[in-house]
């Protein structure tokens, strides 16, 4: 049987170091307590090596926190479905465009280009 992921988690400062104190000064193993309050031993055993260290004020720093990360992906969110009702409403503008004068004819699939539309002559802004 395989063992269930534990999903990643965000764990308090203070969570941290009750945590820690529980394998330093109560003597309980990492296995166990680590079980007891439901988090991977690996990494209860890195708190614990970090705390040794004497550096348990580094843990978690270089993590941004969760909030930043979920406002970050709303607003990429938002602007990429900006981004898609633009892309939808030109299409639609190009696809009215590319049909008009041809509406009688829907087999028609000649494309307009410069020559064939009027001369400035032609429409008498240009005196000869």
């Amino acid at each position: 049987m395989k063992k269930k992921k534990m999903p990643h988690a965000r764990y308090s400062a203070e969570f941290r170091e009750e945590a820690v104190r529980v394998v330093t000064e109560d003597g309980l193993s990492a296995g166990e307590a680590s079980a007891r309050l439901s988090l991977p031993k690996s990494t209860l055993e890195n708190w614990v090596r970090t705390a040794k260290r004497s550096i348990a004020g580094a843990i978690g720093k270089s993590h941004r926190s969760l909030t930043e990360l979920e406002v970050e992906l709303a607003n990429v969110k938002r602007e990429l479905s900006i981004a898609k009702m633009e892309r939808d409403i030109l299409k639609k503008v190009a696809r009215y465009f590319s049909k008009e004068g041809h509406e009688e004819d829907p087999t028609c699939r000649q494309r307009h280009t410069f020559r064939d539309m009027p001369q400035q002559r032609d429409l008498g802004f240009v005196q000869n």
